[in-house]
């Protein structure tokens, strides 16, 4: 993008926020299909259940909006102490614009307001296992984690991003 068209994709408003409803979860998942080629052979039954722990994991599921329309999501739920991250997708005019940071980071968010150990996904590719290595994520194949560091968890914990941590939580001084 060059000149007039990286200022007008600038000057676009864009929301990233928790999926509000099963009907606007079916949205999501609709637009994030479509960034992805028909697969051959079983279906996924990634989007049962999704809607089953849709009340439990919400803030986990995630849509992008530009100026009102969706252009794509993430898709997460806890497991077993950590956070997977089932999807993450966008439209194509919505890429290298700093949403899928964005939703990776909101993810992370609630992943350590949460407790969890880690984050981790599978089905990365050669073409966007990149982006995950700049936001932290190791691994080589399909599967790509990323450990949360102890002291953010302990630090965050359920009192918000903006908590100052306990007194029993500060850090000691040398004497």
């Amino acid at each position: 993008m060059r000149g007039p068209e990286r200022s007008a994709a600038l000057s676009r408003v864009t929301t990233v926020r928790p999926i509000a409803s099963l009907a606007e979860l079916a949205r999501v998942e609709s637009v994030i299909a479509a960034q992805f080629r028909p697969r051959r052979g079983t279906p996924s039954h990634g989007s049962q259940v999704l809607r089953r722990r849709f009340a439990e994991d919400r803030s986990l599921m995630l849509v992008a909006q530009r100026d009102g329309e969706i252009v794509g999501g993430a898709l997460a739920f806890r497991a077993d102490g950590a956070v997977k991250i089932e999807v993450i997708a966008l439209a194509p005019e919505a890429r290298r614009s700093g949403i899928g940071r964005e939703l990776i980071e909101r993810i992370e968010g609630e992943a350590m307001r949460f407790g969890a150990q880690q984050l981790y996904l599978g089905g990365a590719t050669a073409e966007n296992r990149g982006f995950y290595w700049r936001l932290g994520f190791s691994g080589r194949r399909s599967l790509m984690q990323k450990a949360i560091p102890r002291h953010r968890r302990t630090w965050l914990g359920d009192r918000g991003e903006n908590a100052r941590p306990a007194a029993s939580e500060e850090p000691r001084q040398p004497p």
